[in-house]
């Protein structure tokens, strides 16, 4: 039985994005592990997990010291020999580094970067140098890499971090597609209606949301200071997501908007979908991303996007088709798309969600996706065995 392991830095990101695809695998005949720092949040229940073993392996979020990367590889590499993995697939900067060099010292037949991001291009100078070579030090390891959009694999074989011999994309893109179950537009009013009366949001003629970790790289110093710009009574903005890295803004801001009473701070929430559909708007303006998970997840409800204009999420959003369009770190940009969404007729907001929806149902489903992902590792594994 083929033996295949998947590898992030955080439970918490296994069990939003790598259980799905590695359960669709095991009722395929292979037998499927995931690896990450122990699960500390509990994501990683039995329900969740399914027939994915989760081994917990210690590695570190941001900046790793040469001690901790030579332990985490260390440790890697000893699991990687002991269980004789025939695929490897690994995401997040951390993760992916230590598992590609692993896995190449123990000689594991596939290796494959997932390449959620580019995490170099938010950077400038020796930072940005060295995050470079770090992620083309792990494409070169890699036997495959498959990045999650079209616009990440374009550049990255346009900066010579792959080739196209050795890239592709599964499907049209994406961690894991859309489940268009979970995210099921038919329940949007319903959700709506229970989130804006929990939260007395029904005084407001427009809600801005935002989901996912609370910290600099997802542009919220920007989303915060566009807001507070507007001086809009009418306007409110919900952010829902963990506070860990809350320390990484600018404190400043961040007292301002504690204090602001049309922003809302709702932390950590397990039921995403019913908060995407009581925003009008999703708001990402990221420095980088790899797809932008949370835009085709707001889709899926009928929730159009505000997003940066980074590679990832604009593979989804087209400005005045189905969302807006915002320069890069840039407050002021923000304000004017955000005060298009504010003023817009409700005759072109319709159009805009139906876009949305359409578009995500379209070309995102999850159901074709994992039969891609599927396909695509038989294949690979085929390969091997046949060499």
């Amino acid at each position: 039985m083929p033996k295949i392991c998947g590898l992030t830095t955080q439970a918490r990101t296994i069990a939003a994005f790598m259980v799905k695809p590695l359960n669709r695998a095991a009722a395929k005949g292979f037998e499927c592990y995931a690896i990450s720092s122990p699960d500390v949040d509990s994501r990683l229940t039995p329900e969740c997990l399914g027939q994915v073993t989760h081994i917990p392996v210690k590695i570190k979020w941001g900046y790793m010291t040469p001690f901790q990367l030579i332990s985490t590889i260390y440790n890697l590499y000893k699991v990687f020999r002991r269980e004789k993995f025939d695929i490897i697939q690994y995401a997040t900067m951390n993760a992916a580094l230590c598992s590609s060099i692993a896995g190449w010292l123990a000689r594991v037949p596939i290796r494959i970067n997932l390449l959620w991001g580019l995490d170099y291009v938010q950077f400038k100078g020796w930072k940005r140098a060295l995050y470079f070579t770090a992620t083309k030090l792990t494409c070169r390891l890699s036997t495959r890499v498959q990045p999650d959009s079209k616009g990440n694999l374009r550049f990255g074989r346009e900066q010579g971090l792959f080739d196209e011999a050795k890239s592709e994309l599964i499907y049209n893109g994406s961690a894991c597609g859309l489940d268009l179950k979970k995210f099921d537009i038919s329940k949007r009013e319903q959700w709506r209606k229970e989130i804006r009366d929990e939260l007395d949001l029904n005084k407001y003629s427009t809600v801005l949301g935002f989901v996912g970790a609370v910290y600099l790289d997802k542009g919220i110093n920007e989303t915060l200071e566009a807001f507070m710009s507007l001086e809009r009574d009418d306007v409110a903005l919900v952010l829902v997501g963990g506070f860990e890295r809350i320390h990484t803004l600018k404190q400043d801001i961040l007292q301002r908007a504690k204090n602001h009473p049309n922003i809302y701070f709702l932390g950590r929430k397990p039921d995403p979908q019913r908060y995407y559909a009581s925003f009008d708007f999703l708001v990402l303006a990221s420095y980088a991303e790899g797809f932008g998970m949370v835009v085709l997840e707001a889709a899926g409800v009928g929730t159009p996007a505000i997003i940066s204009n980074i590679k990832g999420p604009t593979d989804l959003i087209e400005d005045g088709v189905n969302g807006f369009i915002c320069d890069v770190r840039s407050s002021a940009s923000l304000a004017e798309a955000m005060k298009k969404a504010i003023t817009i007729e409700p005759s072109e907001y319709e159009r805009l969600s139906n876009s949305a929806f359409e578009i995500a149902k379209r070309d995102y489903d999850s159901e074709a996706f994992l039969q891609k992902y599927v396909e695509n590792r038989i294949k690979l594994y085929n390969n091997i065995t046949k060499s």
